[in-house]
């Protein structure tokens, strides 16, 4: 068996999914050894997420660290839905767009915001909305 297929086999076995972005995917596995030293995560429901197509996850929002508790427990990429304000703050928002999240205006209907997210979830892809839309 060639190296790129053992390694392939070796990610999806342990991560549960891949994806062709190195940051994403590296920032995946270091919150995971984080969490995995911090304490136990453990996750319940994985198994209801489909391998393909698109899908809505919808979450409450108790702390700054949802958006990567999921995205670590998560068997599938997720796109998230970010305040609109927080891509103002240099280094955060090149950091949070290349964790896939897109921004969106509260307290009003974005329509920008729900177009990107039916074209991702058209696109097959799996999206993260905190209804709650604040801690």
């Amino acid at each position: 068996m060639p190296l790129y297929k053992k390694n392939e086999f070796m990610r999806r076995q342990k991560f549960g999914f891949r994806t062709e972005q190195p940051f994403y995917r590296w920032t995946q596995r270091t919150t995971s050894v984080i969490f995995g030293a911090l304490g136990k995560l453990e996750s319940h429901g994985n198994e209801n997420i489909p391998r393909r197509g698109g899908v809505l996850l919808l979450s409450n929002h108790v702390s700054y660290l949802d958006p990567f508790i999921i995205g670590t427990a998560a068997n599938r990429e997720i796109h998230y839905m970010a305040r609109h304000d927080v891509f103002r703050i240099p280094g955060l928002r090149q950091f949070i767009a290349a964790l896939n999240a897109y921004p969106v205006r509260r307290g009003a209907a974005d329509r920008g915001a729900l177009k990107h997210t039916l074209s991702l979830l058209k696109a097959g892809k799996v999206v993260l909305i905190f209804p709650e839309g604040t801690r």
